[in-house]
């Protein structure tokens, strides 16, 4: 959790816009940690207009997502299976390849391919289930 008072203006410049939830703690805590922002960099008390604009860019784009449902958790994947149960992989690296992303985590790496591409990644799916091991534990 990133600690309002001590974060920087360049740290808030570099996060991007479309990722609120590397600024804010929650959902419902968007309003209160924006005022909380606002009060160490508006440009009234010598804050910079860019880092300003950046942290209302970030409330907005947190708003919006709260209301949308779409609130991420940094280092958490929620991927729901065909059974309809939500399973959440947690990774400590994401790191975007050409067919999509690769979510990389202490024992399981977990890909999400764009739909562009599903039929790459089910004739892989194909191709790596027909191996044949000399062993179970292999």
């Amino acid at each position: 959790m990133i600690d309002l008072y001590a974060i920087t203006g360049d740290q808030i410049l570099a996060i991007s816009s479309d990722w609120p939830e590397l600024l804010f703690s929650g959902p419902d805590r968007v309003e209160r940690e924006t005022r909380t922002l606002v009060k160490r960099f508006h440009p009234d008390v010598g804050g910079s207009d860019d880092v300003f604009h950046r942290i209302m860019q970030l409330r907005d784009a947190g708003i919006e997502l709260a209301q949308r449902g779409y609130w991420r958790t940094p280092g958490e994947l929620r991927v729901t299976g065909d059974d309809g149960k939500t399973r959440i992989i947690r990774y400590h690296k994401a790191v975007d390849f050409g067919l999509g992303t690769a979510y990389i985590g202490v024992t399981k790496i977990a890909y999400a391919i764009h739909i562009d591409y599903a039929d790459l990644a089910e004739n892989a799916s194909r191709t790596v289930g027909a191996f044949d091991f000399p062993s179970a534990e292999i």
